[in-house]
C-alpha cells in the first residue's frame, strides 16, 4: 500500500496534520441547540421590569453545504481530501447571525479546534466568510484523515456557538447569546 500526505507538521500547540490522503467515507452529525438568556435591566420611570425567554431553535439552520455561496445542503459522505463546507444562517429575517463564536469538529475522544472566541483557529485550512444575502456564515475547513476516521460506519460531530442579533436592534443593541 502507498499512501500520499499533504500535512501540516506539528509545532508547540498543534499535532502534525495530515491535509490530504487516500481514504474514504464519512457521516456529519450536526448539534443545532440553541440556548440563550435575555435579561432586562431597566431604568426609572414608568417602564416595569420584564424577563423572559424563548426557544430560537427553528431559527438557526446549519448544514454540510456544496459550497460558500451556495448554502445549498449537501448530505452525500465527506471525502478523505475534500474541502468541508458548513453552512449556518438565520431562518427568521428579524434576527440575524452576528458572529460565529466557536466550532470544533470530533470525532469519539477526538477532536479539532476550528473557531475560538470568533477566530479562525488553523488559517492555512480553514477559511470563514460571512454572506450577508442569505443572512449566513459558510465555513470551509479540511478534516485531516491522520487525526479522524474515514471509515465506512465512522461519523463526525460539529458544534459550536453563534451570537445573533436582532435586525435593526435600534437604541438598545439587544442580542441573542
Amino acid at each position: 500500500c502507498q499512501v500520499v500526505d499533504l500535512f501540516i507538521p506539528a509545532n508547540n500547540t498543534l499535532p502534525k496534520m495530515v491535509i490530504e490522503e487516500d481514504k474514504r467515507n464519512l457521516v456529519i452529525a450536526f448539534d443545532l441547540s440553541v440556548d440563550f438568556q435575555l435579561d432586562n435591566d431597566l431604568g426609572a420611570g414608568n417602564v416595569g421590569e420584564g424577563a423572559g425567554s424563548t426557544n430560537v431553535d427553528s431559527y438557526v439552520e446549519a448544514c454540510k453545504c456544496d459550497g460558500v455561496q451556495s448554502f445549498t445542503c449537501d448530505s452525500s459522505p465527506l471525502l478523505p481530501n475534500r474541502e468541508l463546507f458548513v453552512c449556518i444562517k438565520s431562518m427568521s429575517p428579524d434576527v440575524e447571525i452576528d458572529t460565529l463564536n466557536s466550532m470544533v469538529v470530533s470525532q469519539n475522544t477526538t477532536s479539532m479546534d476550528v473557531i475560538v472566541a470568533g477566530q479562525v483557529e488553523i488559517p492555512s485550512i480553514t477559511s470563514r466568510e460571512y454572506v450577508p444575502g442569505v443572512n449566513g456564515i459558510a465555513v470551509s475547513t479540511r478534516v485531516p484523515p491522520n487525526i479522524f476516521s474515514f471509515r465506512a460506519g465512522s461519523s463526525i460531530t460539529i458544534a459550536g456557538g453563534v451570537e445573533m442579533q436582532f435586525v435593526d436592534s435600534g437604541l438598545f443593541g439587544r442580542k441573542l447569546l
